[in-house]
């Protein structure tokens, strides 16, 4: 997508409402569209435009099909406008002002018959204040416990610094996580004490938001990660994000309108571009809010996406007519529903991943090597689950359906689901035959632990499994597929014959599958020096109990990883999606 500038005058300390996300001004043609007819002809229909500040303004043009070429420019580059796409479908985005300002458009047109034709606009910029909140804000929906600082370290302001790799860094995502958590302890509390730290880093927030020619402003991080591509003055939308919500909430609490100011301009920076210090990407006619803003790496990480909807989505609770935040929260719904196939690769989630991005540059949620190797996988759950609560879509209801029955192991993260009996998908897992329980036995088979690590193995050739599911697999009484994984195609069975066991005690056949041929994804993952294979299975079966044997056969010694169950959980989506309290 073409990414047209224009430079102009310097604008700093910008700010402003917009009533109406996408303003359509019309350039009409006149009659025939030749210069040879001599019939006055205007294209512009309006001399002079009143439009708002850090508005997205969609160009509309009568009588397409008699336009070869159009070229919006900014005469004498008197200000600087963002082009989103410049030509016939053009796109731009108003700059934020503290003060109404003028700027002249100039439209060279060139007709089907190579006739060209100029003409100039007036586009006034109008600011709007934003007001403070009308009552208190709630807290950013993924505010959590404050417990995890009892060893931070502080600046002489008391704002929280970050130990990176031994270094202590001021990092705009660990202080507006920090504002945002001491903000939902004091919404709870109303204590003094957590006001004060919360005030501390919301303040540092206003303070360093940094600002651009255009009129926004971004947070800046000035530390190197080398594995995103960034190095120093680099963006995030995921800070971004979250810093929203802090300044929305002390602006409530101080009655401090330049909060509000800041606020604003930090959300205008979602239209932009990394390139231009804003935090987004764009691709595939959809935009992006990346976390890493990187100039060279469009990294696509899904959960730094969602995060930063967060932020968005306490500007649209707090100003529910500011169209602004309305329709980011709403472009950020289409590009989750455009992108969110590119996560998916039929067993668990990608990390990141986006267009631009090869198979191997999207890395796996679930295979971090931490000691919850799923919890990233989970973490895109939950958020799917907060924004299927909220979103009329159904792409993201099925996203979020199709990532939790992926989840391997027990479902953690939260204490209501844990609570609920439902965190446990496998209640009970025998073999008929073990090489070494201890060491090898049927435990790891669901330990979540798909790509290194210790594996169930069985010398027999012929051996059985014997899985309970937990009950809500009677609700849907529908097994979609099986999970294997293993460190090569050596160590899987030949054959996986599936049974379930009725209330009598009697197997009743499922299925029977010759594994070479039966699987539809094969994702091979190179982990350090663990090499492992995964394969998914189709059953597409009705299984009339929660009791299941499967029978394998063939092949040499057996040694499977992980095993999985795929079906859907109806009752656990419900439970998640009820996990925050201030969607």
């Amino acid at each position: 997508m073409d990414l047209t500038l224009t430079f102009g005058t310097n604008m700093n300390n910008i700010k402003l409402i917009i009533l109406m996300p996408i303003l359509f001004f019309l350039i009409g043609c006149g009659d025939g569209g030749n210069a040879n007819n001599n019939e006055e002809i205007r294209f512009f229909s309006e001399d002079t435009l009143s439009l708002l500040e850090g508005a997205r303004y969609k160009v509309s043009l009568n009588n397409k099909e008699k336009i070869k070429e159009v070229v919006l420019t900014i005469v004498d580059e008197q200000q600087d406008v963002f082009f989103i796409k410049n030509g016939i479908n053009a796109e731009f985005v108003t700059p934020n002002v503290d003060e109404e300002v003028s700027f002249q458009m100039q439209a060279d047109i060139i007709s089907i018959d190579d006739t060209k034709y100029t003409e100039i606009q007036t586009v006034n910029v109008v600011p709007i204040d934003l007001e403070i909140p009308d009552v208190i804000p709630t807290p950013n929906v993924f505010a959590g416990t404050v417990g995890r600082y009892e060893n931070v370290i502080f600046d002489y302001n008391l704002v929280p610094l970050l130990n990176y790799n031994g270094e202590l860094v001021y990092s705009p995502t660990y202080i507006a996580m920090y504002a945002y958590n001491y903000y939902l302890q004091y919404y709870v509390s109303k204590d003094s004490e957590d006001r004060e730290k919360f005030l501390n880093a919301a303040l540092w927030l206003k303070d360093n938001c940094v600002y651009t020619e255009f009129g926004f402003c971004s947070f800046r991080f000035n530390f190197p990660v080398a594995s995103w591509e960034v190095t120093e003055d680099w963006t995030s939308a995921m800070a971004q994000g979250q810093a929203l919500s802090s300044l929305i909430a002390a602006a409530y609490i101080t009655n401090d309108i330049s909060y509000t100011k800041v606020a604003y301009d930090a959300l205008a920076a979602f239209q932009y571009p990394v390139e231009l210090k804003g935090v987004s990407s764009y691709a595939q006619d959809t935009v992006w809010f990346e976390e890493y803003g990187s100039e060279s790496f469009k990294s696509g990480v899904l959960n730094g996406f969602i995060f930063s909807m967060s932020g968005i989505r306490s500007f649209t609770k707090s100003y529910p007519e500011l169209a602004l935040s309305n329709f980011l929260f709403n472009a950020a719904i289409e590009a989750l529903e455009i992108r969110l196939p590119l996560f998916d690769n039929g067993f668990t989630s990608h990390y990141n991943c986006s267009p631009d991005l090869s198979k191997d540059q999207c890395l796996i949620a679930s295979a971090k090597g931490s000691r919850d190797v799923d919890a990233y996988h989970e973490l895109h759950v939950y958020q799917l689950g907060w924004l299927s609560g909220i979103a009329d879509s159904d792409i993201i209801d099925s996203y979020f359906s199709s990532f939790l029955s992926y989840d391997f192991g027990p479902f953690t993260g939260a204490t209501v689901v844990e609570d609920s009996g439902l965190q446990l998908k496998f209640r009970k897992l025998t073999a008929s035959h073990t090489i070494d329980p201890e060491s090898f036995g049927v435990d790891w088979l669901t330990d979540e632990n798909w790509t290194y690590g210790r594996y169930w193995s069985s010398s027999r050739s012929s051996v059985y499994l014997d899985i309970e599911l937990n009950k809500d697999f009677l609700d849907t009484k529908h097994l979609d597929k099986i999970v294997l994984s293993s460190m090569s195609m050596d160590a899987i069975p030949d054959i996986m014959d599936v049974y379930y066991i009725d209330p009598y005690g009697v197997e009743q056949f499922v299925s029977s599958h010759t594994i070479n041929d039966a699987y539809d994804v094969m994702w091979n993952m190179q982990t350090s020096n663990y090499t492992s294979v995964t394969l998914t299975i189709p059953v597409d079966k009705t299984v009339e109990t929660e009791n299941i044997r499967l029978y394998f056969q063939g092949g040499g010694i057996i040694a499977l990883r992980e095993l999985n169950f795929l079906y859907e959980r109806a009752r656990l989506q419900n439970v998640i999606m009820n996990v925050y309290p201030y969607r």
